[in-house]
């Protein structure tokens, strides 16, 4: 605990600006120590209690998120004493996305972290828990009603924005059943919401060794320009066959028999319909494109945070010194630190995540909020590079392993 209240002190005095937590992370505890941070930053600190470090760190300069969905103990306990939620709404035990398990996580994280406000709530490993075990229509009807709820709570000012914090569903084949499409939730949320819906980011990991989010075109969104395109040239060719048809019909065909139509009208006898006219062309179908994660979000207005930029310390192993020949790095001192800079780096990631409370870990890695990221072209030459390099590295090892 004292180490995750230094860790914030620290990193958030010297730039560091995001704050990322769960509720389920050390069973609650995590938001706990956090909270005791934020309480001594926006509560009475002074700028001497922090050496080195920026004067003021106000609530408006941190970007603060947290997740619902498995619930930590005493959360769990408190929702079936009080009959809010039962043990069929958890799935694997402790996941629950009911309304209920929402608001009653919300509430209990705003306590913990002593805010008014989350910036962001995710809900954690939704589809990853519940996908599969639901399917995918009762997995769509579970996340709208989760969005509802969430738009309540944007509506009371508990939270500003939501999202989907993952593993591996959007990182994944659309021919995997547990693959998700980030244009079909944007557009549930937009059912639920509005266009001024609050389904604001996503977080997967992203990392030297998992570059699905920017390297696999799995995702399809619609090609607004080409379909608008299609749709236009469809009406005006409607259009033109509406005005070449009424042309037809005001003109008298050869066959008529003005005096035999006289007669007809006198006589009584009703006469022939006009034939119906054409019926209109089908809509043109929507035009999709298939792209990276990456680029459906920024075509969605969806941002990315990159969860595990060293896998959760493996990058690390074995690449200590086979990324020291990469120039583009050459200014990160250390692995993780290369590491991390590369995967900041990704163009169109908002943030990287990094688990850390160790104090040397602390120390070394903050420094990197001052460096500016790589610039794209920059980044593409040591993507290359750190592919290579992977590449390699994987080959000797195999080769160890034989």
């Amino acid at each position: 605990d004292e180490q995750v209240l230094a860790a914030v002190l620290y990193s958030t005095t010297r730039g560091w600006n995001v704050i990322d937590t769960a509720a389920n992370y050390r069973d609650g505890r995590a938001e706990a120590s956090i909270g005791r941070a934020l309480s001594l930053l926006l509560v009475g600190s002074k700028a001497e209690e922090f050496p080195d470090g920026r004067a003021e760190v106000t609530r408006d300069a941190l970007f603060i998120s947290s997740k619902a969905g498995f619930l930590n103990t005493a959360l769990k306990q408190q929702l079936l004493q009080q009959g809010a939620a039962s043990t069929a709404d958890m799935m694997a035990g402790s996941h629950c996305l009911s309304r209920a398990c929402i608001r009653a996580s919300v509430g209990a994280s705003l306590a913990a972290l002593r805010l008014a406000t989350l910036d962001l709530l995710y809900l954690h490993n939704a589809a990853e828990v519940q996908l599969l075990a639901r399917g995918k229509a009762g997995f769509m009807a579970l996340l709208r009603s989760a969005f509802q709820e969430l738009e309540a709570l944007r509506q009371e000012g508990k939270v500003r924005g939501y999202g989907l914090a993952s593993w591996e569903c959007f990182r994944l084949p659309p021919t995997s059943p547990a693959h998700l499409s980030l244009g079909e939730v944007v557009r549930l949320a937009r059912e639920v919401g509005g266009q001024q819906h609050g389904f604001l980011a996503v977080q997967l990991p992203v990392n030297a060794k998992m570059t699905e989010a920017f390297t696999q075109p799995w995702q399809q969104v619609v090609n607004t320009t080409a379909t608008d395109a299609a749709r236009r040239a469809a009406a005006a060719a409607a259009a033109a066959a509406v005005a070449a048809e009424a042309a037809l019909r005001l003109k008298e065909p050869e066959d008529v028999n003005p005096e035999k139509i006289s007669a007809a009208m006198d006589a009584g006898v009703a006469l022939p319909p006009p034939p119906p006219p054409s019926p209109p062309p089908p809509p043109p179908a929507v035009i999709y494109d298939n792209v990276t994660l990456l680029e459906a979000a920024k075509r969605l207005g969806v941002a990315v945070f990159a969860s595990g930029p060293l896998m959760e310390g493996q990058l690390l192993q074995g690449l200590v010194g086979p990324l020291d020949h990469i120039m583009g790095l050459k200014d990160a001192h250390s692995t993780a630190l290369k590491l991390l800079q590369y995967a900041r780096s990704v163009p169109g990631i908002a943030s990287v995540l990094l688990g850390q409370k160790a104090q040397e870990h602390v120390e070394a890695n903050v420094p990197l909020a001052a460096a500016p990221r790589l610039a794209p072209k920059m980044w593409e030459l040591v993507s290359q590079e750190m592919t290579e390099t992977l590449k390699h590295h994987q080959q000797q090892q195999n080769a160890l392993a034989v």
